[in-house]
């Protein structure tokens, strides 16, 4: 969630990124292994909101939000998921887990590919792109594991 928030502010205000490093929350972040100057770049592209950028949504409307949010939302599915016990909720369906997953993989890789393209380091994207890899992978076995617990 911290995260998404640096990724968040860092694409609404890239200006302002150096008053972050005057502040005391610079040790914070080097700590985390966040380098300011390559989150404002690489940020500031075009596909730093996806939604807008592959046309779903128009551009500089309220529903174009920063790829951080969309993370934000993403990891907060998740963590309810992982912590749900009724077999009931529709959140828990290992199909639409799946889905959900391939998707932010999906981006993952969009955007991991443009990162390879402008050649550029971001620690935290990279992380992310690490942690929706991992998620995707237990939501596969997942449903493998069901398909198994069937046949059987």
């Amino acid at each position: 969630m911290l995260m998404g928030g640096v990724c968040i502010y860092a694409s609404l205000h890239p200006c302002s990124m150096s008053i972050i490093l005057c502040s005391r929350t610079i040790s914070l972040l080097l700590l985390l292994g966040v380098f300011l100057f390559h989150i404002s770049a690489v940020f500031q592209l075009p596909e730093g909101k996806m939604l807008s950028f592959f046309g779903l949504v128009p551009k500089d409307s309220a529903l174009d939000i920063p790829n951080g949010i969309l993370g934000m939302l993403f990891y907060t599915y998740v963590f309810i998921r992982c912590n749900m016990r009724s077999s009931e909720l529709i959140l828990l369906d290992r199909r639409l887990n799946a889905v959900v997953c391939s998707l932010a993989l999906a981006s993952s890789v969009f955007l991991a590919r443009k990162l390879y393209i402008i050649k550029e380091i971001c620690v935290v994207c990279l992380t992310t792109h690490v942690l929706n890899t991992t998620v995707f992978c237990r939501a596969i076995l997942e449903v493998v594991k069901k398909q198994k617990d069937k046949v059987t």
